[in-house]
């Protein structure tokens, strides 16, 4: 829900909710991608209570809520973390985040696919846990999935 005008308080301005659903800002399946300070937790069931209370005051006013999981990859920064990164390939990657920093991610092996592929699983049936009704892959930005989406043109027939 963006910050726009949609009449829905009462005449007088009272809140009266209508908000059809709502997503929170992205956290991380794991704690390696972790890429800002003050991120949302998704990685561990520690964050299960906490987003508890956060999906329950956003259903009793009215609305679904919704999660994005997305995994910093070469964006993320030991200094969030205490990890270090992990990407496809250890090629260095410009972070402009707080100060310039450019990271070398670790080059992710089969085994670290898999484990970062069950991090994101295990973060789904955590947030399913905590009562969000939907979730959001973050496929942009660098991050570690990044989704492209090419247009092609197409003559017509």
């Amino acid at each position: 829900m963006p910050p726009m005008t949609t009449r829905l308080a009462s005449q007088e301005g009272r809140v009266l909710g209508g908000a059809g659903l709502i997503t929170v800002e992205m956290g991380s399946p794991e704690r390696a991608g972790r890429h800002r300070f003050r991120e949302l937790g998704v990685y561990d069931d520690q964050f299960i209570p906490g987003l508890e209370r956060l999906t329950s005051a956003l259903r009793d006013s009215g609305s679904r809520v919704s999660v994005q999981l997305g995994h910093g990859g070469a964006r993320a920064r030991r200094a969030v973390s205490g990890e270090t990164p992990i990407a496809p390939s250890s090629i260095p990657t410009p972070v402009p985040e707080v100060e310039a920093e450019t990271v070398v991610p670790e080059e992710m092996s089969r085994a670290r696919i898999e484990q970062t592929t069950q991090a994101f699983v295990e973060a789904a049936r955590r947030a399913g846990r905590a009562g969000f009704d939907l979730l959001e892959l973050h496929g942009a930005h660098g991050h570690l999935i990044e989704i492209r989406v090419h247009c092609a043109q197409v003559p017509l027939l």
